[in-house]
Formats: structure tokens, C-alpha cells, sequence
């Protein structure tokens, strides 16, 4: 509120300075925030962080100054406080980390506040900002030697005493005019001296100027061509017109039906009439395949927005999209926080995937759902994309909360990929296994070399073996911090944990009984490598996995080798069933469907449908009918028969009975909530006494407490709640609203005290 009169109730303060000359956040964004704040229970600071990129946040960094008219001698301070002074006046100003550190004293607040109550010395506060724009030196040559006859004297004078000058001079001028800018850098590489080019520009011959460039870095349009199908054309259709009734729609496409084409066309449209794209992804991964492909038709209208980007290109891709030119916004999660001005169309691919909801830390949300908000707020149409939608957005779809397209077949009609189940059990007792092998996929791994096709192995787990384990008291050496077992890396040569990274060499005596014989218990990718080097060492291959992919442009370097049929088998985690298009891959095995099927969590047979369905999609997507291979000692098993038939509807019809029958999602909504505390009897006294609150509070609707699959993270034991509520929009605000109410409640209580309180909306 702007007025001439200052504020009666306190005093005001000054501006001094106006940071940014426009805002960097607008009315828009702090809307979708607040709303996201209220539905995931966080607080508006923290959506700020997740939000900006670092560096448009300024920090500020605490300085401490001497007051020089304070007199030591004459104050009543104790020990510490004269140590401080001391260093004090051997420095203008310090910072109180600095200080902290040479005082080696942790609790050095309170301190500087007694030295600041007698006014021994000033706190200083400095803003600094984190983004610094990049630039780069252009030359060119001087006005004074622009004319042809200026030029040739100029080479005159040159040629004897300084060719290497004259070369420059020669590079600079050939295809260009002589006013022309050029890149030093690019001289440089070019071959030319660099003394040469100082030389030029002690002498004034060459003019040199430092200017801000882009970051960003563009792949070239290439005005492909295309036309949809009829099955394309339809769907299309059919998406238009739920547009027309202000709804999503939800495309169910089976793998390879020609989805990606149908998105590409629409954004195209929206280009078109000046509008900004939003392209939801659910891992790096996948973009870094699809940006090639879509840089072809969009150039340099195709942002990329992920976390392995660098701070500086963090900034100007959201400058960019704050300005409002047409662009596409390719990326993860965090994409949907983008300064959008002239959101045209939202597009979720692969919306079934869990990558899409954020975990830790707050805000805790879901991207597609938040990106549902989002379109209806910017009153823009929304496409969730997918082979195997999530129950709930199916559910959706069939109670008219959104439109259903459906595409069942593949693109050129490709014929579907051929699934054969492999039993585990009847292969080990016939003695055909070889090592995590069966032998019936190892014959089929030859016969695709020998047709120079390529595979994929999917393994859901990373690492060489996720445990190690004593053959005579099943010890298995576990995580300081965590209750988990570590998983043994063979290449690293080390025991890890996958929560908080602690690592130790591997062990070779059991640390209960002394035995000496540790057994190696399961596989993950770097096993499942190591295994067919062994019994196949004529295939070349290549992990696609965590570890693997940590650098930037790792995801590039692998998915481009395999397409340029370098690699002969990719051997990759969750990373390979997602969206992925190769032309030459006629084989993909699921290593070990088991560990899928039988986890403890009511979404279990819907992920390993999701993750089984999509990674066979990888296979035949051409004209070559491809195979897919799914290794399990249970053949039997409902989910994998579902698979084989190919039948999502059925398969639908089975899981909504389950959920309906056990009041799960979609026929109620959840929030779970940890409660973390270092010490297990503080956490389970708190526990019970929550539950008594709760009880009366909630009544059967909340659940707990109970000690979750892994108890103990990061030091910190654990203890879940759930609540169940009704599936009623106005019901549950009113549910969350006395839920944030009784937590505030616990936290001012005694019983709380050191007691930490995560709440995770709609939990995956």
C-alpha cells in the first residue's frame, strides 16, 4: 500500500536502493504459488526458493565493523568479547563466518549481540548478487583504415616488418567488410598470434570491445516437413475439439503410436500465433533425445530448462521466457516455474511418471497436477500423454473430468513387440541359468548381434548387488546412518548408501559371527555388465544408470553412441523405459520382474504394469516385429499376464476394484506424514501422544503411527502417519486447514520439542 503518511503502529523504514528496474516475479506466478502453497502445505519462501533460479536470489552476508569511539577499557566485558576486539582491530570489517572461524567458537551470536547492545561495534549487511552475465571480447578493424586505399598503404607498412599482423588483418577482411565485429576467441582458434592481435590493437589499427552473450546455446531449424496419419489426424482432432470445452485431455497412446508428432504439430500452431509451449518431461534423459528431434522443427525457438544447467544459463532462459517471445519451454519438473507471459499450451509427456512429483525438500509437489492448475489459471489447453496412464488420471478420464483420446495402434502400423515370460524357477532346476542369464535370452542377445540389431536390459536397481550377505547368520553390513544395507559397487570397489552417500571398503568377515564367507544377494546394472562381458564378450555395452549419467551431457554421449550403433546392448534402470526412439533396438529384457511386483506399497502393480509396459515399448518400433523378455520366478503372477495380452483396460479394472475396495486413491486423497526425531524413544513419545490428538481430531481418517519400510535416514528415526480423506474438494480444504492448525499446536508442545514434521500432499 502506497501512502504519504508513515505507519502509526511502527516505524518505517527507508528504501535505499531499487535492486531489479522490473520486477522479477509477476502477479501470475505469485498466484500459482499461493495456490501451490495451500494445497501442499508449505510455505510461500520455500516455493520462492524452488522457484528462482539461484542467481536471481541476493544474498546477504552479515559483516561486522569496530565502532571506533568505543572505549574497551572502560566497558564490563568478559574474555571472548575482548578476543573478538581484538581481531576486530586488526580488520576494517569481517564476516562472522570468518570469525567464527578464527575464534574456533560455535555459539559466537550471542557475543557480537552483547558487543552490539553496548555499542562496541556495527553490523553491516551486503547484498550480493550470484549472476554475473558472460561476455566476450569482439574486434574489429579501426575506422581510420576502413577504405580500400587506408588498407593497402596499411599492408604496405606491414608486410615487411610484421606478416603475422598482415594475416590477421587479411582473415579479418576476407568475407566480410572491414567495419565487421569478430570474435577474438574465434580468431584465436583460427589459428592466428595472439601477439599479432595485440600488436593491432596497441597499435589503434584494432579496436576491441567486451560485450554480454547468450549462454544459451541454439540447434538450427531444419523446416522439416511433415504430414500426421489418419490415426494422427483423428486424435488431433478429437483433442481440438476437447479444447474447444475447456477440458484436459488425456491421450492414451500405445508406445510407439506417433504421440510426439500430434504435440509437435499443435506447438507449432501456437508458435504460430505467438504464443509460449510448455513440454513436461519426467527425467533429463529424455530430453536430451527429444531436444535434437525437436530442435529440427523449432530451432531456435526450443528452450531447455533442467537442474544440470549452470546458474548463469538458469537465469536467461527464465529472462527469456519473462520477456514473452514464442518459445518452447522443454523440461523437468521445475520447468512448470518459468516466468510464462503468453502460456499458449501445456504439454505432460509421459504423465504416469512418479520423476514428476518432487520429494525432498518442500515444496513437495506434483508437476502434473500442478501444470493442471496452471493451464486452467493462464486458460490454456493441457495434454497428458501416455502408454499407460495413471489409474487416477484414467479414472478421470472416464468419469468426463477429462477428455480421453485414444490411439491403439502403432505408427505405420508397426507391429507390437512379442512378449515371452521366461520362468525362472523351471530354468534353475534344469540347470539353464548362467549367472543372472537365462540361457534362452543369451541365445537371444547372439541372434540380434548376428542381425547387427541392438538390445536393452532393464535392471531397476544400480550398483553390482544391493547386498552382501553371511552365508551361516545372514548378517549384512549396513549404513551408520540409515537403516539400510549398503549395495556393494565393484568397479568403485566400495559399499554405499543410496540415502545419504556414506561409503566404506568392502568387508570380508562377517562383523556377528566372524565367518568368512560373505555371499553376493541379487544384481543391479553393474552386475548384470559385468555378467554378459563374461558369457557374451563379443556385444559391446554401456550402462545407463545414475552413476553414469552425473555429468551434464552424459545422457547426450550415451543415448547418441547407442543410436549411432556403437554400443550393442544398454544396460540402464528406470532411465530406459521413458519415452526413448531407437530405430534398431529388436530386443529388451526385464532382468527381474519380481522385486516389481512384491513391493510393500498400494501403487506396486500399477508402477511395475507402467515400468514393464514402457520398457517393452523400446522394442520393434519400425517395421521388424521386436521381443521382449521377462525374466520372473513367479510366470504366473496376474500383472505380467495383463502385459503379455496387452490390455490396459483390463488390467484398469482389476487395480480401481482393489482401490475401491481398500479406499485408496482415486476414491480418497492422502497426506502422510514423518515425524523425524535423533533419538527412537523421544520420536515413539511423541508418536503416541500425536495419536492421541489426532485421534480426536481425524478419527479413523488418520492411520499410524507406524515405523515406514526404512526406519532410520540420515541419522534421523522415523515414524509415519497417513490421512485419508474423502475425495471432496471443499471437505478437504477444510481437512487441511485444521491439519496445519493441529501441527502447530504439537510443534509449541514440550512433547515436540527437537521433533521435526514433514507433510507430503498426494504421496507417490
Amino acid at each position: 500500500q502506497i501512502s504519504n503518511r508513515p505507519p502509526l503502529q511502527y516505524e518505517a523504514k527507508y528504501i535505499l536502493d531499487i535492486i531489479d528496474d522490473e520486477p522479477v516475479v509477476d502477479r501470475s506466478q505469485l498466484t500459482f504459488w499461493t495456490w501451490m502453497s495451500g494445497y501442499y502445505l508449505c510455505s510461500l519462501g520455500q516455493l520462492m526458493a524452488a522457484a528462482l533460479p539461484a542467481g536471481l536470489k541476493m544474498e546477504g552476508e552479515s559483516k561486522i565493523l569496530l565502532n571506533p569511539a568505543f572505549n574497551a577499557s572502560r566497558a564490563d566485558l568478559d574474555p571472548i568479547e575482548h578476543e573478538i576486539l581484538l581481531i576486530l582491530e586488526q580488520h576494517v570489517e569481517m564476516q562472522i563466518s570468518k570469525l567464527a572461524a578464527i575464534t574456533k567458537r560455535k555459539g559466537i551470536h550471542k557475543y557480537l549481540k552483547s558487543l552490539y547492545l553496548k555499542e562496541a561495534i556495527y553490523m553491516k549487511e551486503d547484498l550480493e548478487s550470484n549472476y554475473k552475465p558472460k561476455t566476450e571480447t569482439f574486434i574489429s578493424i579501426s575506422s581510420d583504415y576502413q577504405s580500400d586505399k587506408e588498407l593497402s598503404a596499411l599492408f604496405d607498412e606491414l608486410e615487411k616488418r610484421a606478416p603475422k599482423q598482415v594475416e590477421v588483418l587479411m582473415r579479418m577482411i576476407s568475407g566480410s567488410s572491414p567495419g565487421s565485429w569478430h570474435l577474438q576467441k574465434d580468431l584465436h582458434q583460427s589459428g592466428l598470434s595472439k601477439s599479432a592481435i595485440k600488436g593491432l590493437i596497441a597499435k589503434d589499427i584494432l579496436i576491441s570491445e567486451e560485450r554480454e552473450v547468450s549462454r544459451l546455446q541454439y540447434e538450427e531449424s531444419q523446416n522439416l516437413e511433415f504430414e500426421l496419419n489418419q490415426s494422427q489426424k483423428e486424435a488431433k482432432a478429437s483433442i481440438l475439439s476437447a479444447f474447444e470445452e475447456g477440458k484436459p485431455v488425456l491421450l492414451h497412446g500405445v508406445t510407439s503410436s506417433g504421440k510426439t508428432l500430434i504435440y509437435i504439430d499443435l506447438i507449432l500452431e501456437h508458435l504460430a500465433q505467438g504464443e509460449q509451449v510448455l513440454y513436461l518431461l519426467p527425467e533429463i534423459a529424455l530430453t536430451s533425445q527429444l531436444l535434437q528431434r525437436l530442435a529440427a522443427y523449432f530451432g531456435d525457438q526450443l528452450l531447455v530448462s533442467h537442474s544440470k544447467f549452470s546458474t548463469g544459463e538458469r537465469v536467461e532462459i527464465y529472462n527469456k521466457v519473462k520477456s514473452g517471445e514464442p518459445v518452447v519451454i522443454l523440461g523437468t519438473r521445475s520447468a512448470i516455474f518459468q516466468p510464462f507471459q503468453n502460456l499458449g499450451l501445456i504439454v505432460v509427456d509421459e504423465e504416469h511418471e512418479n520423476s514428476f512429483k518432487q520429494y525432498d525438500p518442500a515444496p513437495r509437489f506434483n508437476a502434473r497436477d500442478s501444470a493442471i492448475y496452471l493451464a486452467a489459471q493462464e486458460n490454456a489447453p493441457i495434454i497428458l500423454g501416455s502408454a499407460t496412464p495413471a489409474i487416477e488420471s484414467y479414472y478421470n478420464a472416464l468419469q468426463g473430468k477429462y477428455a480421453l483420446v485414444e490411439m491403439k495402434g502403432r505408427y505405420n502400423n508397426a507391429p507390437m513387440p512379442v512378449i515371452e515370460i521366461i520362468d525362472m524357477k523351471e530354468q534353475k532346476k534344469q540347470k539353464r541359468i548362467k549367472g543372472v542369464f537365462s540361457d534362452t535370452l543369451l541365445q537371444a542377445l547372439e541372434g540380434v548381434k548376428a542381425e547387427n540389431k541392438q538390445s536393452i536390459l532393464f535392471q531397476n536397481r544400480k550398483g553390482y548387488v544391493p547386498v552382501l550377505e553371511c552365508t551361516l547368520c545372514s548378517w549384512t553390513p549396513k549404513c551408520v546412518n540409515c537403516d539400510i544395507s549398503l549395495t556393494y559397487y565393484k568397479y568403485q570397489n566400495n559399499l554405499r548408501c543410496h540415502y545419504c552417500g556414506y561409503t566404506r571398503e568392502p568387508v570380508s568377515q562377517c562383523a556377528a559371527c566372524g565367518n568368512h564367507t560373505l555371499e553376493l544377494i541379487g544384481y543391479g546394472t553393474e552386475r548384470i555388465e559385468d555378467e554378459l562381458q563374461l558369457y557374451l564378450p563379443e556385444l559391446k555395452s554401456q550402462r545407463l544408470d545414475y552413476d553414469t549419467t552425473r555429468r551434464k551431457t552424459a545422457h547426450k554421449k550415451i543415448i547418441d553412441r547407442f543410436e549411432n550403433q556403437e554400443i550393442d546392448v544398454m544396460i540402464g534402470t528406470q532411465m530406459v523405459s521413458k519415452g526413448l526412439d531407437f530405430d534398431h533396438v529388436n530386443l529388451v529384457a526385464v532382468m527381474n520382474a519380481d522385486h516389481l511386483l512384491n513391493f510393500p506399497d498400494f501403487r506396486a502393480h500399477e508402477r511395475a504394469y507402467q515400468l514393464i509396459t514402457q520398457v517393452a515399448g523400446r522394442a520393434g518400433r519400425r517395421k521388424d516385429p521386436g521381443m521382449v523378455y521377462i525374466q520372473s520366478a513367479k510366470p504366473g503372477h496376474g500383472v505380467l499376464h495383463v502385459i503379455k495380452d496387452g490390455s490396459f483396460e483390463q488390467f484398469f479394472e482389476e487395480e480401481i476394484e482393489e482401490r475401491k475396495k481398500f479406499n485408496y486413491p482415486p476414491f480418497t486423497r492422502l497426506i502422510k506424514l514423518t515425524f523425524k526425531h535423533k533419538d527412537a524413544l523421544e520420536l515413539h513419545k511423541a508418536g503416541a501422544y500425536a495419536q492421541e490428538q489426532f485421534k480426536s481430531q481425524f478419527g479413523p481418517m488418520m492411520l499410524g503411527p507406524e515405523k515406514p519400510f526404512i526406519g532410520k535416514i540420515r541419522n534421523m528415526y522415523l515414524l509415519n502417519f497417513l490421512l485419508k480423506m474423502p475425495n471432496d474438494s471443499k471437505e478437504i480444504r477444510g481437512i487441511k486447514m485444521k491439519l496445519s492448525k493441529s501441527i502447530q499446536d504439537l510443534q509449541s508442545s514440550d512433547a515436540f520439542k527437537g521433533v521435526r514434521i514433514t507433510l507430503d500432499v498426494d504421496p507417490l
